[in-house]
């Protein structure tokens, strides 16, 4: 199998060295479906008899150790793209019947792994879909531990196994619903405690603007980065920075100053009921900050 892409075409060609039949194909568009849908309809008409021996052979050993969570291997690390993988990925479910399910966790990855679908195993490390002509394959490391996933089908997808479950997207995703929530709640709070005449802290204010700070910066993030930069589509990044994605990102570091001037106005008057009060929101807002420098999201 070789693939290659650019802009506006693509050309697959898939060997079949077994069946001395070569297939090559040239698509003008980015409409990655036409290949695979062409491929499962040529096994069904000329080998529809391998297709179902490979069924009833299939392996049903026990699949627990594919479980997991899989991120993309060309994904950035070090920029301030890197928080994009909290809408990517794909995760692996084993079952019970010695199959496997891969279900996308956002934004449809490479491989062809959009949606759910189910695999059965026909070779160590390799599965078959239960619906269409697609494979993958797992890698493992020396001590036999699954380490990568790979999918040759639709835009080929290469992805690494997520070790640590402080890598996870999955509870980063509810991190990032949680501050957000946590920021708007507040936010409310303070503005109907302010329309209703109720007694407020003097730096109800101050945290007011910082939520108001914090909630942007969540709100604009992706869309000022994708609008800009990833008009070919994630993870791939292709421009630089603009003046826009310098004010967004500029958000969450004058948020921060104002927290920490906050806090030290309150400490040096020694106002410990204002301190008590703002306690909550105040760590709340240098936990959201230590988040975010870990996703490149500031300082990169």
């Amino acid at each position: 199998f070789f693939f290659f892409y650019s802009e506006g075409a693509k050309a697959k060609i898939f060997l079949l060295p077994e069946q001395n039949t070569g297939i090559v194909i040239l698509n003008n568009s980015d409409y990655s479906e036409v290949s695979s849908k062409f491929i499962n309809a040529f096994y069904d008409r000329f080998y529809p008899d391998e297709a179902s021996n490979t069924y009833e052979n299939r392996i049903t050993e026990d699949t627990k150790k594919y479980e997991g969570v899989y991120d993309y291997a060309q994904f950035p690390r070090d920029d301030f793209t890197k928080i994009f993988r909290i809408f990517l990925g794909i995760q692996v479910i084993s079952n019970n019947d010695g199959t496997i399910t891969v279900k996308s966790l956002g934004e449809e990855p490479f491989g062809d792994l959009g949606g759910e679908q189910i695999f059965y195993q026909i070779k160590p490390l390799l599965f078959k879909s239960m619906d269409k002509e697609q494979y993958i394959a797992f890698g493992e490391d020396e001590k036999g531990k699954i380490t990568y996933l790979y999918s040759g089908s639709g835009y080929p997808g290469s992805f690494v196994k997520i070790q640590n479950c402080y890598h996870n997207p999955v509870f980063h995703k509810f991190l990032y619903l949680g501050f957000s929530g946590i920021f708007f709640i507040h936010l409310l709070y303070t503005g109907i405690r302010k329309l209703m005449k109720k007694e407020s802290g003097r730096y109800d204010f101050v945290s007011g603007i910082i939520d108001i700070l914090n909630i942007l910066f969540l709100s604009l993030y992706f869309p000022a980065v994708m609008i800009i930069g990833m008009s070919p589509g994630m993870p791939a990044y292709s421009q630089g920075v603009n003046a826009l994605m310098l004010a967004v990102f500029a958000m969450p570091l004058f948020a921060v100053i104002l927290t920490l001037a906050e806090l030290i106005l309150i400490f040096i008057q020694k106002n410990k009921a204002e301190l008590k009060k703002q306690y909550f929101i105040i760590t709340v807002n240098i936990l959201f900050f230590i988040w975010i420098i870990y996703w490149r999201a500031v300082f990169w």
